[in-house]
C-alpha cells in the first residue's frame, strides 16, 4: 500500500508543480495532463478512483464502528459506543460518528464566512496525524504477539527474526514518526500560521481522548495488562477444546 502512494505521488509530483496541486482533484488533474482530459484513460481511471473511494469509506467505516464498539465493551470509551443491534452490528458507534460528520459538515461553512476557510483541511490533517498514531502500537504489539504467543498457527509468516526483525519492525514505526512530525510541526516561519492551530486542536483532542477513556474507565473490575505467556497458552487451550466439540 505504501508503495502504491508513493508512486501516486510521484506521478502527480511529476506532471503538476507542487504549488499547482490541488487537495480536492490532484489525482485527476495528473491524469487529465498525462491522458488528455475526457479520454478513454481519464474516464476509466475517474471510475475506479470513484469505486476505490467509496470501498474504503465504507470499509473504514465499520471497521472504525467495530474498533469503537469492542473499545467501550471494554470501558475504554463511553457505553454508547457499544450499543449493537440484533445482528452484531455497532449502531451506537456508527450514530456518533454520524452526529460529529455532520456537525463538521455543518460548521465548515461558517467558519468560512468568518475567515477560517482552513477549517475543513485543519481537522482533515488532525485525522491524518490521529490515524498514523493509531498504526504505531502495531509493530510493539507484533513483537509482544511472536514472543509470548509463538506456539500460535499464523497464516502469514515474517521472514526476519531476532535483532533483524525489530529492525525491519522499527523502519515503518519511524517513518510513521517522521510522517507526524512534517505534517504537524511547522518546519519553516512561513508554516506556523497553518500548523499552530493544528497542534492547538491536536493538544486538544489528545486531553479530551484522555479524559474520556479515564471517566470511561470507571466501574471497570479488571483490567487488561497485555498478552502473557500463560495467557496466550490459556486461549490456546480453550480455542482447542471449543474446536474438538464443534
Amino acid at each position: 500500500i505504501a508503495a502504491i502512494y508513493l508512486f501516486s505521488s510521484f506521478g502527480i509530483g511529476a506532471a503538476i508543480p507542487s504549488n499547482e496541486v490541488s487537495l480536492d482533484s490532484g489525482i485527476m488533474d495528473a491524469v487529465a495532463i498525462m491522458a488528455g482530459n475526457g479520454s478513454l484513460l481519464f474516464i476509466a481511471i475517474g471510475v475506479v478512483f470513484l469505486i476505490t473511494l467509496f470501498g474504503n469509506m465504507i470499509s473504514w467505516s465499520f471497521g472504525v464502528n467495530y474498533v469503537a464498539a469492542h473499545a467501550a465493551d471494554k470501558k475504554n470509551m463511553p457505553g454508547v459506543f457499544a450499543r449493537l443491534n440484533k445482528k452484531g452490528v455497532p449502531t451506537g458507534a456508527a450514530l456518533v460518528n454520524g452526529v460529529i460528520a455532520s456537525a463538521l459538515v455543518l460548521v465548515s461553512p461558517i467558519m468560512s464566512a468568518v475567515g477560517l476557510d482552513g477549517f475543513f483541511w485543519i481537522f482533515f490533517s488532525m485525522n491524518i496525524v490521529f490515524l498514523l498514531i493509531c498504526y504505531m502500537p502495531m509493530f510493539p504489539a507484533f513483537l509482544n504477539l511472536r514472543k509470548n504467543d509463538p506456539n500460535r498457527e499464523r497464516i502469514f509468516t515474517f521472514p526476519f527474526k531476532g535483532a533483524m526483525m525489530k529492525v525491519m519492525l522499527a523502519i515503518p514505526c519511524i517513518e510513521l514518526i517522521l510522517a507526524i512530525v512534517a505534517t504537524l510541526v511547522p518546519l519553516s516561519a512561513a508554516e506556523i500560521g497553518d500548523k499552530l492551530p493544528m497542534i492547538v486542536i491536536f493538544i486538544v483532542l489528545l486531553l479530551i481522548g484522555e479524559v474520556v477513556r479515564v471517566v470511561s474507565a470507571k466501574g471497570r473490575e479488571t483490567e487488561y495488562k497485555g498478552l502473557t505467556p500463560e495467557l496466550a497458552a490459556q486461549r490456546l487451550a480453550e480455542e482447542a477444546a471449543e474446536a474438538e466439540e464443534n
